[in-house]
């Protein structure tokens, strides 16, 4: 198995934080959600673990403001995702922040 199949997708740092490459997912609402992700694979080109590696937030803040999650046409796969659906995220797992 490659190397970068067995990297951790993301890491909880003391319960408040969330470290992660990439972003969020609207299939992803709980910690569990993200421990039920094989994750000893090659990353596919669309779904939850596909998302943790390549979404990315909204480039301009009237977006980042208004929109939750909408196909990311620039990187072919993927979401951008906005401020509500942070907060969503947050709110439904109990981390202070995100951190990319």
């Amino acid at each position: 198995m490659k190397t970068f199949d067995c990297m951790p997708l993301c890491v909880n740092i003391g319960n408040k934080f969330l470290g992660i490459h990439g972003g969020i997912s609207p299939a992803i609402t709980s910690l569990s959600d993200i421990k039920k992700i094989d994750r000893f694979r090659e990353p596919p080109f669309s779904g939850p673990m596909c998302d943790l590696i390549w979404a990315d937030p909204f480039g301009n803040e009237e977006d980042f403001m208004s929109k939750q999650f909408e196909a990311n046409k620039v990187r072919g796969c993927s979401y951008f995702y906005g401020y509500h659906a942070v907060s969503r995220f947050l709110d439904n797992t109990g981390f202070l922040s995100i951190i990319r």
